[in-house]
């Protein structure tokens, strides 16, 4: 199973600016696309977060979301 993995993130503007990733901070050079995800708010854990398809400097593609129940940001394996 593809789990997402926790991930630090600098935001800017409102957006991730910066990401550490496989151990160093990497700037996001643009951000792609943006989408929201809520669910299961009947439930105990209900989800609610907001997804960022980035490039980094490198052109390297990453997606991270942020939890705002937890208020985490996780990168999301594919």
């Amino acid at each position: 199973m593809n789990r997402p993995g926790a991930v630090g993130v600098k935001v800017s503007g409102g957006v991730p600016g910066e990401v550490l990733w496989r151990g160093s901070w990497r700037v996001c050079s643009r951000v792609e696309e943006v989408w929201r995800v809520e669910d299961g708010w009947w439930r105990p854990r209900p989800v609610r977060r907001t997804y960022f398809r980035l490039a980094l400097e490198d052109g390297q593609p990453l997606t991270v979301y942020l939890d705002h129940i937890d208020g985490r940001w996780w990168q999301q394996r594919y």
